[in-house]
């Protein structure tokens, strides 16, 4: 196990990068009643996707259901 001190370095190591990817996803509107940011919502998704698969899990997505 990492002591203290190793593991306030190594977060504040990523710290950046974790920044970024946050702000590209929060600058996505996925929070909306138009059905025509749908897009962005999948976008979105396959964002973070694609961040948990770097981290190595194996995440899927699927298509949303129409709220008619």
């Amino acid at each position: 196990m990492r002591d203290a001190t190793t593991l306030r370095r190594d977060i504040a190591a990523l710290r950046g990068s974790f920044e970024d990817k946050l702000t590209a996803m929060v600058n996505l509107p996925t929070v909306s009643m138009d059905p025509d940011r749908g897009p962005d919502m999948l976008r979105c998704a396959d964002l973070a996707c694609t961040y948990l698969r770097e981290l190595g899990a194996a995440p899927s997505s699927r298509e949303p259901l129409d709220a008619a």
